[in-house]
């Protein structure tokens, strides 16, 4: 099994090395077939010469491998190693040894020549291979590179006695500590699936081991099934049956073969970033119409009957408990499928090269040289200054992305050839995650502002004033907006999960404490526990948003988590005033216990872990760093209908020279075992956790950050003047409503948000779309700022018509209907449309802008809470509400500035190393 990704682009690899910092999967598009072809093609398992690559001798080779462990052992007429006996169910004989050989020999081909792809230094002074079997990829390395030390280990002392002079071998096993004295520029790993049981331990030594700036590559085959485009698989029953055996064998064996979809979290948990992925497809056979590919296809062949020879004998006997004649039957039925011509195999494979986090300078990130000519041409061809958030939505020139399979628009962010990556789940394990989240949302949002129904009995029952109980939803509002520097840690450092089950937790204690409080000091001890609890509603929906839904769908889904969260605050008091009235206010905590422990199952059921280490790149900076270029090339985008489409960001993906514009897991995939674990583990958690206390406070010296939390901030203040003000309105003459009429009124205001759903999220991206196509296919985030317009016209006619209502005595309905429904619809409007600007801007921070953005939010709204009485009652209602309005207005307006300038604002930040967490 062997064959790799190439440097240099070739008809059998043409493909593109991710950029910087993004785990990010490339594969080749569909090959063709060659219909000139039949089964005496010497290509099929027999030709000799051109498929075994001999090595030429090199003078200046002298013995340095000492004569070690040399015993072996034999079974099932093969070879094995007897250091470390029965670790491993490799042969080591010749006929492996030839194998092996054929392998590389596979890799040079699809890799152009080349033995790596990691941007190491040009005089790496110090590299480690790692399994090296015959050594023949080490010897290449040392004679490319001189000066280099290259030191290569494995089980088995198979390496040639003659070697260049900088490089010699060891036996020795590579899961065992390591006591290698000096680090490593580069460590190389090929091929070692099926021969490791504990990843995270090879791993983290590998990171131990490394020099500053150096690098981990590891090359390997993908096994689970054979593939084919053309559905060709389906005939090789034999081939899959021995290859899904072969699989299990080596699980049970405890040394998967087919875990390599694992190893960019693996890596990127023990402290590696720059996670760097390419796939490949290998033929099997001499079916490919290309003839570079007929070639590989030859060779792989070859190599494939040789591994089958290899792979079975020990895992079938020693693991599955197979007989002799059995295997050697089956290998004869496999080797058939492989030489049916009208069968066209591939195996997919991958090349993953990483650097440590702690190494790398958090203000540079070095690209390699194909990533500069990369960044070159697509600068060219786009003449148009890349900058974070700027997205490309269409292929440009012979850049090509992964799309969706139903549009041709492209995904961002790109999407990683793994199954349990939370862009590729199946649609219905994206709804349980929504539905779950969004219950979490709900019941924590439920109770804050739940009181301003129940505010008279409150006065009754705890002897106090409206100033006084008042404050239970002021201090809840204060102590919610802080909490987040609690919970945004939790939720970057291990995962999401965690955040939702500890919070519910924390929230069911405060609902349980409310309903048995007999005194002002203890509902005011629940009231805070209330705020601890409840600050995830405010940040952990949106970061699930951006974990599991592209670009394109965030601006409808963000619309409905504002809905869903406003929405619970406006529900709570329609049900908290006739609970209050007929059955107590008590068992309107009850049923919030009720609701909180139905989420509390749901989060252990149906919510899976959606954090997935999508570091962002920087490729945007380094286009950025170039001059500014003039006009915009005008590429047209294809328009679509589909919901589950994307496009391309330059702040999160590279494109692909070539590539597929598919990816095969998209829309298939499931989570994983350890996405349902109660929390994830983190290699650095301090180190994330003080990124994350930090974050917040730093963004608020980003312009439009500060634009978005403001708006946000005075768009929902809108709504809680109206909660505050309610009671004190309407249980007074000329109205005289109880307590269920009063939470009745906020019917109005949930009618609102239902349209202002229905309406923004859609508008917004309909504004964006169509300023897009104009721009030919380039999006910028600030297009979608001119759909806040008419909200804004909404915002201020609801609170002119509540004000004079309130002031004036006006009849209810006319106060209700207009005045509540306006302040309804913008709530859910004005704040989607300026957070998802400030996502589309910085990314990678979207938790922590949440953050900064309920800081701010809760701050004013506690001031808000502690003057609002006294100020009305002294003033009047018209002053109160005007300026409320007016700061609204004021915010929104400076909306126009950043429309024309949002890119030079982004242009200013464009170096900090916010976009690299």
């Amino acid at each position: 099994m062997a064959g790799e990704p190439a440097r240099e682009q070739t008809p059998a690899a043409e493909s593109l090395s991710p950029e910087p910092q993004t785990q990010e999967t490339v594969v080749q598009g569909p090959v063709q077939v060659d219909d000139a072809l039949d089964e005496d093609d010497p290509g099929f398992f027999g030709s000799e010469g051109s498929c075994i690559a001999q090595r030429p001798q090199q003078q200046g080779r002298i013995l340095l491998i000492a004569n070690l462990a040399t015993s072996s052992r034999y079974e099932n007429g093969r070879r094995y190693h007897a250091y470390r006996e029965g670790a491993y169910l490799m042969p080591n004989d010749d006929d492996e040894q030839e194998r092996m050989d054929l392998g590389h020999h596979v890799y040079r081909l699809t890799l152009g020549g080349e033995l790596y792809l990691a941007p190491i230094s040009e005089k790496p002074k110090r590299v480690l291979d790692l399994g090296t079997g015959t050594g023949i990829w080490a010897m290449d390395f040392a004679d490319e590179h001189p000066s280099a030390e290259v030191l290569g280990t494995d089980l088995s002392p198979i390496q040639p006695k003659w070697t260049p002079p900088n490089c010699i071998f060891e036996v020795d096993d590579f899961e065992s500590e390591w006591t290698h004295r000096s680090p490593f520029d580069y460590i190389h790993a090929r091929e070692l699936g099926g021969c490791i049981s504990d990843d995270e331990k090879l791993f983290r030594q590998a990171f131990e081991h490394l020099t500053p700036g150096g690098f981990f590559e590891l090359q390997a085959t993908r096994p689970g099934r054979f593939l084919s485009d053309d559905d060709t698989d389906k005939l090789a029953t034999d081939a899959q049956f021995w290859m899904t055996s072969i699989c299990e064998g080596a699980g049970r064996f405890g040394k998967p073969l087919d875990n390599a979809h694992e190893w960019a979290e693996k890596l990127k948990s023990v402290g590696f970033v720059d996670v760097k992925e390419e796939i490949r497809k290998v033929p099997i056979g001499p079916w490919p119409k290309d003839p570079t590919l007929k070639e590989i296809g030859k060779i792989q062949a070859f190599q494939e009957a040789q591994l089958i020879e290899s792979y079975t004998p020990a895992i079938f006997s020693r693991v599955l408990g197979w007989g002799e004649a059995e295997i050697q039957v089956l290998m004869a039925k496999v080797k058939r499928d492989l030489r049916n011509p009208a069968i066209h195999l591939h195996l997919p494979v991958g090349k993953q090269f990483v650097s440590p986090q702690d190494l790398l300078d958090d203000e540079h990130v070095t690209l390699t040289t194909t990533d500069s000519q990369e960044r070159d041409e697509i600068h060219d061809e786009l003449h148009i200054e890349v900058l974070p958030g700027t997205e490309i939505m269409t292929d440009v020139g012979k850049h090509h992305f992964i799309k969706s399979e139903h549009s041709h628009r492209v995904l961002v962010p790109q999407p990683s050839q793994d199954p349990h990556d939370p862009l590729n789940w199946k649609p219905i394990w994206k709804l349980s995650t929504i539905v779950a989240v969004s219950t979490m949302t709900f019941t924590q949002g439920f109770a804050p502002l739940a009181l301003a129904s129940m505010f008279p009995y409150l006065i009754a029952d705890y002897q106090s004033t409206l100033e006084d109980v008042i404050q239970f939803t002021g201090i809840t509002i204060l102590i919610l907006g802080f909490s987040n520097f609690i919970w945004a840690p939790i939720s970057t450092s291990f995962g999401r999960r965690p955040v939702f089950i500890a919070s519910q937790l924390t929230c069911l204690a405060s609902h349980i404490l409310r309903a048995r409080a007999t005194s002002y000091g203890v509902f005011m001890g629940a009231c805070v526990l209330n705020g601890i609890g409840a600050g995830p509603s405010e940040i952990l929906q949106p970061a699930v948003i951006s974990d599991i839904y592209f670009l394109h769908d965030r601006g409808s889904w963000n619309t409905l988590y504002w809905v869903v969260y406003m929405g619970s605050l406006m529900i709570a008091p329609i049900i908290a005033g006739p609970m209050a009235d007929h059955v107590g206010w008590q068992n309107f905590w009850w049923l919030n216990v009720a609701m909180t422990s139905v989420s509390i199952l749901l989060g252990v059921f149906c919510f899976p872990e959606t954090r997935w280490s999508r570091v962002e790149t920087t490729q945007a900076e380094a286009i950025a760093s170039d001059a500014s270029v003039k006009g915009t090339d005008q590429q047209n985008e294809h328009s679509t209908s589909h919901g589950n489409t994307e496009k391309l960001s330059a702040t999160q993906s590279q494109p692909t020279q070539h590539a597929s514009d598919e990816d095969p897991y998209l829309g298939r995939g499931t989570p994983s075992k350890q996405q349902w674990w109660l929390f994830q583990r983190n290699s650095s958690p301090l180190k994330t956790i003080w990124h994350d206390l930090w974050t917040p406070w730093r963004l608020f010296v980003f312009p439009i950050v500060l634009f978005a939390s403001f708006v946000a901030s005075w768009s929902c203040s809108n709504f809680l003047i109206l909660n505050l003000t309610q009671s004190q309105v309407f249980a007074a003459p000329p109205y005289n409503m109880s307590s269920q009429s009063i939470g009745f009124l906020n019917f109005a205001i949930l009618v609102g948000a239902l349209i202002g759903l229905v309406t923004a999220g859609p508008f917004s991206d309909w504004i964006s779309k169509r300023a897009t196509t104009r721009n030919g296919g380039i999006r910028e985030p600030e297009m979608r700022l001119p759909a806040m317009i008419p909200y804004i016209l909404i915002m201020a006619l609801g609170n002119i018509i509540t004000a004079l209502g309130y002031e004036r005595k006006w009849p209810w309905p006319v106060i209700v209907v207009i005045g509540y429904s306006c302040a309804g619809i913008q709530v859910a409007a004005l704040p989607s449309i300026a957070s998802t600007y400030a996502v589309d801007s910085y990314k990678p921070v979207a938790s922590s802008l949440f953050v900064a953005i309920t800081v701010n939010k809760n701050l004013w709204g506690y001031g808000m809470g502690k003057f609002i009485t006294p100020w009305t009652m002294e003033a009047g209602f018209l002053p109160a509400f005007m300026t409320n309005m007016a700061l609204t207005i004021l915010w929104c307006l400076f909306g126009i500035i950043f429309y024309y300038y949002g890119k030079t604002f982004r242009r200013w930040t464009k170096d900090s190393n916010i976009h690299q967490m």
